[in-house]
């Protein structure tokens, strides 16, 4: 029975979702072809923190009963995403929290989720009341989600970086892209010409592979910050450190020597990016990003993988060598109206502005026709 305009009461804490609470959701992660996995990424998720990034779970209930659940970010340094320093450090200076939630896909990036409901509850519903609750307990917040979604109650919004994916069955088999690719068949024989070799890990990292994967995530060049960068390598050292054998790294060597690695869950049928990075201090790394991908999908045909979520899409490889994306968009959300205006007003002139994205954004054509020609 769905629940008719029901009056939703809501907590917020860092309490993880119990494997209890968890048994509400089971026919909404089953609907959405996910399964238990999405505890696992983001009641770890939960553990990490830093003194301005605080990941929280907000809870709702009709009467005494759990109806529905989303993870969110409690952010006090969000400027650093808009501006450089010294002037994102000044509007910092108050440290005012803000909330973050990011709603396209789930799990990606260690903490994406569009929340999770009961059979009592449709998630729009719950969506617009965390809203407004949420709304009462942060001066704003920064909601990131597919631009077809439809918004809760008092917001403006800004078009952000498509969301990419591979859908496998697009490219299969890899043998036959590669046949018909030269650019690509060059790139992935100057790989393995210079002993590069992408291996295959389940389960956790060991110590000194998880250390140069930190290493590596640490010290990326970002044109885009998140609000909660400050905490990012945390959550990716949560995920790389799981001993689940849905927990999948590709780690990139070349000539016996890590240049790099990407971290996925599997789900159901369904591959979800945590995180990635590349050694950016050598000289080349001979284009063991784009063989990663490569055999991101190779690894995905062999398990009977339908979809690889990459999440954000902020570089022209990237953009690339998805099948398709999603246009995201992020919508600022405040009780006050002035409030909402002012940062509509101010991100054009940031580092958020659309003109970032641009370069980034695929348009709707076959990759079979133009992937990698540089």
């Amino acid at each position: 029975m769905t629940l008719k305009q029901p009056s939703l009461r809501f907590t917020l804490d860092r309490n993880l979702v119990s494997p209890r609470e968890q048994m509400h959701f089971t026919t909404y992660l089953n609907a959405n072809q996910w399964d238990e996995t999405v505890w696992l990424i983001l009641n770890g998720m939960l553990e990490t923190s830093t003194a301005y990034t605080i990941p929280k779970v907000l809870r709702g209930y009709y009467d005494n009963l759990l109806v529905g659940v989303a993870y969110i970010i409690e952010c006090r340094k969000p400027a650093h995403s808009f501006f450089d320093n010294p002037l994102a450090t000044l509007i910092n200076a108050p440290q005012i929290p803000i909330y973050f939630w990011t709603r396209n896909g789930v799990m990606v990036d260690s903490n994406t989720n569009r929340g999770f409901v009961s059979d009592e509850l449709d998630l729009f519903t719950f969506y617009q009341q965390a809203i407004a609750y949420l709304n009462e307990k942060y001066l704003y917040g920064l909601v990131l989600e597919s631009s077809v979604e439809r918004p809760a109650a008092g917001y403006t919004s800004s078009p952000l970086c498509d969301c990419g994916l591979v859908e496998i069955d697009s490219y299969t088999p890899v043998e036959l892209m590669l046949a018909k690719h030269k650019n690509l068949r060059k790139k992935k024989r100057k790989f393995e010409n210079k002993g590069g070799v992408i291996s295959t890990v389940r389960g956790a990292l060991d110590k000194d592979t998880l250390h140069k994967a930190m290493q590596f995530l640490a010290t990326l060049k970002l044109q885009v910050q998140t609000p909660y960068q400050d905490n990012y390598v945390n959550m990716a050292y949560k995920s790389g450190s799981l001993e689940d054998s849905n927990l999948v790294h590709l780690i990139a060597t070349l000539d016996g020597a890590m240049v790099g690695y990407h971290s996925f869950v599997q789900c159901q049928n369904n591959l979800h990016c945590l995180s990635g990075a590349f050694d950016r201090t050598r000289k080349s790394n001979y284009h063991a990003y784009e063989n990663m991908i490569l055999e991101s999908m190779h690894y995905a045909q062999q398990n009977k993988i339908d979809t690889i979520y990459y999440g954000p899409v902020l570089n022209p490889t990237k953009a690339s060598l998805m099948s398709s994306t999603e246009d995201w968009e992020m919508r600022f959300y405040s009780r006050f109206a002035v409030l909402r205006n002012a940062l509509k007003m101010i991100t054009p002139y940031s580092k958020l502005k659309p003109d970032t994205f641009i370069p980034f954004q695929k348009t709707k054509r076959s990759v079979m026709n133009d992937i990698l020609t540089n």
